[in-house]
């Protein structure tokens, strides 16, 4: 069982994993990590503002623009 300190650094492991996946354009690698950890931590600030910059950076202004609204 994932104690708290876990899941946080698991949580910083995961976002640190999509900037670097964002910042080499893998998007679809990205979003994937993205997906999991907001399921785990669906109010996370910095993953919502990561998954509007891939939208962003994918052309897909609505869905960029849904994901900072949150």
């Amino acid at each position: 069982m994932l104690t708290e300190i876990d899941v946080e650094s698991t949580i910083e492991h995961a976002l640190a994993t999509a900037v670097k996946c964002c910042s080499a354009n893998q998007l679809a690698e990205a979003e994937v990590i993205l997906q999991q950890l907001l399921k785990v931590d669906p109010g996370n600030k910095d993953a919502l503002l990561l998954y509007g910059i891939l939208w962003h950076r994918a052309a897909r202004y609505e869905r960029a623009i849904e994901a900072y609204m949150k």
